[in-house]
């Protein structure tokens, strides 16, 4: 390109190449002024010569006329060399300065190439962190396509490849076991306490797994509340052994707000199946045998003796309350609502002894309580009925516990707050919306009680999140204690109080009815005014709990609690 512009700068010049155009130039500057310098001289001396020598005849007549004429010649070649000079001085220039234009555009191409070749660098290091990310990724999507995201086991896709790579690769007469796990009751405790503790129940219970078992055996969650187990090169007893261990580990563990248990059936290759299809069915059926046996124990397959294995005391003690259960439920027996209260009130001295202790600071809190347990149980069985709750004999026991100790926690309430006559100060309000945590901590201490938590904890909560102490609203409220919290309501409007009369059953139904979608679920709202007056009138009268005004003497209880 410089070439070019060179050429085209000096065709107006001699037709010389580029790269002799200096050279030329330097020769035509050194003889221009020499020429003309020397023949000069010569014509001088040519002229003195004729001028001194007489006689020459034609030559001097030749020197005369010739010698003029050769410095003639000789000022026009000098006059012509400095014209011809100028020309190429005036060339060279313009050369220079294209040369110059050319070394600067180049100079600007050159930064402009190594700005790109900067930008190149920056987009080929962002190409290698991409492909670092995209690796990282892919490795992701492949734990994710193996594994159980909530637990961090093996997912049933992995659980699957695993058991078929496991049984290809046993050798002959190589045992192959496999554990399938249940969590007992998983549905109940959805219902009772949310999903997002079942949730944590998983989890605690991946953990556990986990922890108990080697690398070379593969834990998975199989689906929903299931977990499998495959141990490779595992004989009878070693399975037991980790079954056991599990079973046992669970079931000592402190959840948050109930015991949980697990049934684990045990089933091996060969012994017990060909094949990977009839190995799981195998431990599956055995899994079902764990449970009509009482839940909470492992079962093997082929073990019959299980099968006749006696409930353990407490499912015997649960199988009492859930035929008082279905006497209410089936045949709308109100007596057996009531007896079911009074059993548990009866067999249980840890519950008298927290109720007793409650009814020394509040006269009232007995038969308030006995009769929302009862009104709670009648909702629970028409939510039920309904198909909005699925409660078992144990869950049915935990909404009777909650609604008979859910103000247990004003027990750590100061005197002067719970029987304060007229509105609470802003501290004193706060103090005594602490009152559910305190009962939920007090029922912690006993694992016999920790399915009550529900309703002691969230029945202050209320349907659009204004209640306390979490404001939790809609279905992040446990279903029993929004439950509760319609029954505890009903009493409350039903019953006299020192600052007002009792409201007919009539209006407390219109008001339940006005704060549906506000304080109260509006399903289990609806679900209340179905059932007729008549029976709620019938569940009061059968309880000979309603008491006459508190003596004028008692101090006058704060609205606010």
């Amino acid at each position: 390109m410089i070439a070019q512009q060179t050429m085209t700068t000096t065709q107006a010049c001699p037709a010389l190449e580029p790269t002799q155009f200096t050279d030329e130039l330097r020769r035509r500057i050194l003889r221009g002024p020499v020429l003309p310098a020397l023949t000069a001289p010569l014509a001088g001396v040519l002229l003195a010569y004729a001028w001194i020598v007489p006689n020459l005849g034609v030559a001097g007549r030749a020197i005369q006329i010739g010698a003029p004429t050769l410095l003639f010649l000789a000022a026009l070649r000098q006059m012509l060399a400095v014209w011809e000079t100028a020309r190429l001085y005036d060339c060279a220039g313009s050369a220079y300065r294209e040369l110059k234009q050319t070394h600067e555009q180049t100079t600007g191409h050159a930064s402009r190439i190594a700005e790109l070749n900067g930008r190149l660098r920056l987009v080929q290091q962002e190409l290698v962190d991409n492909n670092r990310a995209l690796s990282e990724a892919n490795a992701r999507l492949a734990d994710l396509a193996t594994t159980d995201g909530m637990t961090g086991l093996a997912n049933h896709r992995a659980f699957q490849e695993g058991l078929r790579a496991a049984l290809a690769e046993a050798r002959e007469g190589q045992r192959v076991s496999l554990l399938m796990i249940d969590v007992d009751n998983f549905k109940q405790y959805n219902d009772n306490f949310g999903h997002p503790a079942g949730d944590d129940v998983l989890r605690i219970i991946g953990r556990h797994i986990r922890r108990l078992t080697s690398g070379s055996q593969l834990a998975a969650r199989y689906g929903g509340e299931e977990f499998a187990v495959l141990l490779p090169e595992s004989g009878c007893e070693h399975a037991s052994e980790i079954a056991e261990a599990i079973r046992s580990t669970v079931a000592s563990y402190r959840f948050p707000y109930r015991r949980v248990t697990l049934s684990i059936g045990v089933a091996h290759y060969p012994d017990d199946a060909s094949d990977a299809e009839s190995l799981i069915k195998r431990s599956d059926s055995a899994l079902y045998v764990a449970k009509r046996s009482g839940k909470d124990r492992v079962a093997h397959a082929g073990d019959r003796a299980m099968e006749a294995r006696p409930p353990d005391p407490e499912y015997a003690a649960s199988t009492r309350v859930e035929a008082l259960f279905q006497a209410s439920f089936i045949n709308g027996d109100v007596e057996a609502d009531l007896q079911m209260v009074d059993t548990i009130i009866a067999e249980d001295k840890l519950i008298t002894a927290l109720m007793a202790a409650l009814d020394l600071r509040d006269a009232e809190t007995e038969f308030h309580s006995r009769r929302v347990a009862v009104y709670s149980l009648r909702l629970a069985h028409a939510a039920m009925a309904a198909g909005l709750l699925n409660l078992d004999d144990s869950s049915l026991k935990h909404v009777a516990i909650g609604a008979l100790l859910h103000d247990i926690g004003k027990i750590g309430l100061p005197d002067s707050i719970l029987f304060k006559s007229g509105p609470l100060t802003q501290d004193e309000t706060d103090l005594m919306r602490r009152h559910p945590e305190l009962g939920a901590r007090l029922l912690q201490t006993s694992p016999g009680l920790s399915g009550a938590i529900p309703i002691v904890l969230h029945h202050h909560e209320r349907w659009d999140g204004n209640g306390y102490p979490y404001r939790l609203s809609g279905y992040q409220i446990p279903i029993i204690a929004r439950i509760f919290s319609l029954a505890d309501t009903l009493d409350a409007m039903t019953t006299d109080r020192p600052y007002r009369p009792r409201l007919a059953l009539s209006s407390a139904r219109a008001e339940v009815q006005r704060l549906a979608g506000t304080q109260f679920d509006p399903e289990l709202a609806r679900l209340f005014l179905s059932i007729p007056e008549r029976e709620w009138t019938q569940l009061r009268g059968k309880q000979s709990s309603d008491r006459p005004n508190p003596p004028a003497a008692l101090p006058e209880r704060s609205k606010a609690a």
